[in-house]
């Protein structure tokens, strides 16, 4: 099964870089890559170009205009809508994003199995790190020693601010936090607050029917919350998969201003559990 990845990125050329040198090393290698740039400056852009003649066609570039705000959804739409016809399953990743090298391997057989099911893996934040020890890691597939600082770094099982950045474990407590443990081929019915983008794979017939997210929906961690309400309110179901792990690059929060949704995002959600001023206060604003 081909799988068709998203990234979205505004100026993180250098954490984009080691997201393509994680990709380069999965040991399934069945997927193409569109990175997505959402008005970054010529260094995103050169990032790309520099390697797509070693990826065989497989890494494209899109640009999606000037920046005008967090974006983040519509960039996502328009990764995906580049994609090759024959990628039946998107995977969502960010630029500050490491998978494991058996992540696409091990997605590319759980979607398999369950063509229907949105896939969610879990997403450890690391700790501040010096540049030339993650590059090192990287190139080495020494993820694991990596993803070994964030208990070290954040005590307990909750993820903790950092600059405005979060650190730890997975946010989703009641997905990969311990509450219980989930059969990871069990379908779930999909909760709003679980459908953070990056580490998702969504099958690609039911991302269209639905039209992908939401593009009225700006800012930080809300056009995530606004597709996960609308994959809830169409009954989906998704499978929580522990073993497809990645990384998030610790980051200062960038300066970019939040920006309300252009409806109530509350009204979208509340009927799942949550309202979604108190996931957005759990998230922390620290992604984008």
């Amino acid at each position: 099964m081909t799988i068709g990845i998203v990234v979205p990125v505004h100026d993180r050329a250098d954490q984009l870089a080691l997201l393509l040198t994680a990709l380069e090393r999965q040991t399934g290698q069945d997927f193409h890559v569109v990175v997505a740039d959402d008005g970054s400056g010529p260094d995103v852009r050169a990032r790309v170009e520099e390697r797509r003649a070693a990826w065989s066609g497989r890494l494209g570039y899109v640009a999606c205009g000037p920046r005008t705000g967090v974006r983040i959804g519509r960039a996502r739409n328009i990764g995906a809508a580049n994609l090759p016809p024959d990628a039946g399953t998107l995977y969502f990743l960010d630029a500050d994003t490491l998978p494991h090298a058996g992540v696409l391997a091990g997605l590319a057989k759980a979607a398999e199995e369950h063509p229907e099911q949105v896939i969610y893996g879990p997403v450890d934040w690391l700790p501040e790190t010096p540049a030339a020890d993650l590059a090192a890691h990287v190139a080495e597939d020494r993820l694991d020693d990596l993803r070994a600082k964030v208990p070290a770094a954040v005590p307990g099982t909750l993820p903790a601010q950092v600059d405005g950045t979060i650190v730890g474990p997975d946010i989703r407590f009641s997905l990969f936090g311990g509450l219980r443990e989930h059969d990871p081929d069990a379908p779930l019915p999909v909760r709003p607050y679980w459908s953070q983008a990056a580490n998702c794979a969504v099958p690609r017939g039911l991302f269209e029917r639905l039209g992908g997210f939401d593009e009225r929906v700006t800012g930080r961690g809300t056009p995530e919350l606004a597709f996960g309400a609308a994959l809830a309110r169409a009954g989906v179901t998704c499978l929580a998969r522990p073993d497809l792990w990645c990384l998030h690059l610790w980051h200062p929060r960038g300066a970019d201003p939040d920006e309300p949704p252009a409806f109530d995002l509350d009204a979208a959600v509340e009927e799942f559990g949550m309202p979604a001023g108190i996931f957005l206060t759990c998230l922390g604003g620290a992604l984008g």
